[in-house]
């Protein structure tokens, strides 16, 4: 049940990334991460968030969406997450270079790993 609610979960995100694209957009590299915070007061949520949206600056990534969970009443939807964000690259490259650049480094640190219980992070390639 657990691998039909992930493979649900992906292919749902899967379309919400691919819906963002514009039309001359073409492939790229789309980086999943779903989030249990340890206080999803509004307060610690949209200070996550904020962190989170601070990410678009960091030059490899083209785009960036957030927001707290829709609850689902699809049997198979995992509504035990509070908020999740995709972010998108060009390319591998792009996903290696944003994961050790120094903006998102320190949004880990400072922000995001300290307010986190739980994570689940999906990489994929998009066409």
């Amino acid at each position: 049940m657990c691998k039909l609610i992930s493979k649900t979960l992906i292919i749902l995100m899967v379309a919400a990334s691919l819906s963002c694209q514009s039309k001359n957009e073409e492939g790229g590299v789309n980086h999943i991460v779903l989030c249990w915070l340890k206080d999803n007061s509004d307060v610690t949520r949209q200070k996550f968030l904020a962190s989170v949206d601070s990410l678009k600056s960091i030059p490899v990534v083209q785009s960036v969406s957030y927001g707290k969970l829709v609850p689902s009443s699809e049997p198979v939807a995992d509504n035990s997450f509070d908020v999740g964000f995709i972010v998108k690259f060009k390319d591998k490259s792009g996903l290696d270079t944003y994961l050790v650049h120094p903006d998102h480094l320190k949004a880990v640190k400072e922000v995001l790993k300290p307010s986190l219980k739980k994570v689940v992070v999906y990489d994929f390639e998009s066409n």
